[in-house]
């Protein structure tokens, strides 16, 4: 027996009354999940953007916070998240017995365990995504389990089938959830969680998801630690290679990351500006080919520059000599003869493939370096690519505020860049993934321009306020804490709803590695070498 739009006022109070074992067939899970029967009911007041619900007995342990449901009413049918459940006070009972009698009557007497719930209407189903409701939906209208047809009516749009990939399940069904490619591929994605709580498997789980499409992707993984590079991606993803950052040399592409990194900017002003003058023309000629990376070669355009700035004395010689030195004891790195065509193999290799290069064996300040590179390069040149960067906040921390004072290595190298491609990328097919734990360690003009989120279980209250902020969604408080392992809550254009809505990724047969040894190899290594340098 299925219950539609003309719902029985006398049936509705059996379901609230201790009389509901009459009703054995409401009790089948199956016909719970399949949306054939109500789960609940609306209460009052209601309005167009969030109403409150009753929830049956039998139907406790089928509701909860994340979850989509549809509400029944005048042949109209509107859907919507469930955003809170709490157990009913004697208050809350007695004020649904009032209402109810109001309308038909003395009534059973309700359960006090009865759960009541807020859900956040998102609107009428029109495939693909929702349409707002002009009228609220009545009390008394039953709430249903959103069934898999309301799901691909959702989610997918039929004349692009061929643009979207699964990503994983609504959380406790077998409904699948497609997201569209070419919104994570234009568009920024953020992957944020908890240490544990499945960022990475995320972020493999759409590098499998992209290499199953039929057109062609080019995807850079920048793999921190090295666990996609040491994973088995290889053999799930049908074009994958990987590249190791160490075969990548230090490549500076701005002139005043050079002037950095060399710590000239700490010269009084007028030798300051003399190096800054002929850094900017000495990376014009190199960004041109016309000269190589080499220390004599730089020198001489600071030494005209010297000579410029200080025409009217003998200073120049002896800043001259300084800068030098410097220049020996730090510029080992990148005066190496290198040349910008050096990173011609980073596209050749990403051109219709998932490529991950896998930094793990390079030292901080030099992932920094070559990443910087990377994404200026892409957006000088306009190339479509996708970069995914794991542990972001590594490269595109937030400088302002507490988190000031935790800021790693060199971030200068990287997080201009990388932001300029966040912000412009998008207009030649080009833009990022973030994976990261914590949403406030990594920069807000990054953040500010990723169009899906991807987020798990978070706890900290920074967190939380920039999803909320996000969505504009101040119930998504009540729910982060709660996912668990595998579970996401999405919300942005990857998925036509654009609402947020909650999906189990798919793991499948995804592991990931431990920066080329497990984590069993790590501890017995450690272990041993201990052992060897204790005395016998």
């Amino acid at each position: 027996m299925s219950l539609g739009d003309n719902f029985d006022p006398a049936l509705l109070r059996a379901f609230m009354s201790s009389e509901v074992e009459d009703y054995d067939y409401v009790r089948s899970k199956e016909q719970i999940l399949k949306g054939e029967v109500p789960v609940g009911f609306i209460v009052s007041p209601t309005s167009t953007k969030v109403c409150n619900f009753a929830v049956f007995d039998y139907a406790d342990e089928y509701v909860y916070e994340g979850q989509l449901l549809t509400i029944r009413h005048g042949g109209v049918k509107v859907i919507g998240l469930v955003t809170g459940l709490n157990a009913a006070t004697r208050g809350a009972t007695t004020d649904v017995l009032n209402y109810f009698s109001s309308i038909y009557g003395e009534i059973p007497q309700l359960e006090q365990n009865l759960k009541y719930g807020e859900l956040r209407i998102y609107g009428k189903p029109v495939g693909p995504g929702v349409a707002s409701i002009a009228h609220p939906p009545k009390p008394c209208s039953p709430v249903y389990v959103a069934s898999k047809e309301d799901y691909r009516l959702l989610f997918k749009d039929p004349s692009r089938e061929d643009e979207y990939f699964e990503i994983g399940r609504i959380r406790e069904t077998d409904y699948s959830v497609e997201v569209d490619a070419s919104a994570i591929l234009r568009l920024g994605v953020g992957i944020f969680a908890r240490i544990g709580m499945g960022k990475s498997v995320t972020a493999a789980s759409f590098l499998v998801g992209l290499s199953s499409l039929s057109k062609k992707i080019n995807v850079l993984v920048w793999d921190h630690t090295g666990e996609y590079a040491t994973g088995n991606l290889g053999e799930l993803c049908s074009r994958f290679e990987v590249l190791q950052s160490s075969d990548l040399p230090v490549v500076p592409t701005d002139s005043g990351d050079l002037v950095k990194l060399l710590m000239l900017d700490v010269l009084p002003s007028q030798a300051r500006k003399a190096v800054e003058v002929a850094a900017d023309l000495f990376m014009m000629d190199f960004l041109a080919g016309e000269v190589g990376l080499d220390s004599s070669v730089f020198m001489n355009y600071v030494n005209d520059w010297l000579k410029e700035f200080y025409s009217k004395d003998q200073s120049s010689r002896t800043w001259s000599v300084a800068i030098e030195k410097r220049i020996k004891m730090l510029g080992s790195c990148f005066f190496n003869g290198s040349s910008i065509d050096d990173y011609s193999k980073v596209w050749k290799l990403a051109a219709n493939r998932i490529l991950v290069i896998d930094a793990s064996q390079d030292p901080l300040e030099a992932r920094q370096a070559k990443l910087g590179t990377i994404a200026d390069l892409i957006l000088k040149k306009r190339l479509p690519i996708h970069l995914v960067i794991d542990e972001a906040k590594n490269y595109i921390p937030e400088t302002g505020g507490a988190y000031s004072q935790v800021i790693v290595g060199k971030p200068f190298l990287c997080l201009g860049k990388i932001t300029s491609l966040s912000e412009e990328g998008r207009k030649f097919g080009a833009n990022l993934t973030i994976v990261n734990q914590r949403i406030s360690r990594i920069s807000k003009a990054v953040f500010s321009n990723l169009c899906t989120l991807f987020c798990g279980c978070l706890t900290a209250a920074s967190d939380m306020s920039a999803i909320e902020g996000y969505t504009d969604f101040p119930e998504i408080k009540g729910i982060l804490p709660r996912l668990g392992v595998g579970e996401f809550l999405v919300a942005g254009m990857a998925t036509p709803i654009r609402e947020p809505v909650c999906v189990s990724i798919d793991k499948g047969d995804i592991r990931l590695g431990y920066g080329r040894k497990t984590v069993f190899e790590l501890h017995e290594e450690f272990a041993e070498g201990v052992a060897r340098l204790e005395p016998s």
